[in-house]
């Protein structure tokens, strides 16, 4: 799960630190505040990956305008999973494994089965929501240096940070 969550930081967590804190470098801002803001980006970035990893699985197609239940059926090693297999017997864990080494129709549905009862979806959310708590409580550090908390950029940040972990889906 920590390698997980690291290689979210260096990919949409990376982008977003970059954007981030080329922003707040093209306005001017201390090298001190664009490596907070760095920071900020590089949180922000992992809550809305992950945030979307949940989405993949609970979200709604129609809503969200994505095809959903792509990372499950690719077996691919998101949060929720990595949750679930962690919470499993080593039994358990090792009959999916092999479950899946088989090509078994059964595996996916077994998946699901274990993500609800190992409560995936609020294991996720949760660590979504407190990254974006980890983002915020940032800005609290330095907005007094960009103008206070009415800066509209200030403001902007915190609105985008939240709605990361808010959309429709």
């Amino acid at each position: 799960e920590t390698e997980y969550c690291r290689m979210l930081a260096d990919k949409t967590g990376a982008l977003c630190g970059v954007s981030t804190a080329l922003g707040a470098w093209s306005a001017g801002a201390p090298l001190e505040v664009c490596r907070e803001l760095e920071q900020f980006g590089i949180e922000l970035g992992t809550a809305f990956q992950v945030y979307d990893d949940w989405l993949d699985v609970w979200g709604n197609s129609h809503k969200s305008g994505k095809t959903l239940g792509t990372d499950l059926s690719q077996l691919k090693p998101t949060l929720p999973i990595l949750r679930t297999l962690q919470q499993l017997s080593p039994d358990a864990r090792d009959a999916w494994i092999s479950c899946v080494e088989h090509d078994s129709p059964h595996a996916i549905e077994q998946m699901r089965s274990y993500l609800e009862q190992y409560d995936a979806s609020v294991y996720t959310l949760e660590i979504a929501k407190e990254l974006v708590r980890t983002a915020t409580s940032r800005l609290e550090g330095i907005a007094s240096r960009l103008g206070g908390h009415d800066n509209p950029a200030v403001r902007g940040l915190i609105f985008l940070a939240e709605a990361s972990v808010q959309r429709t889906g």
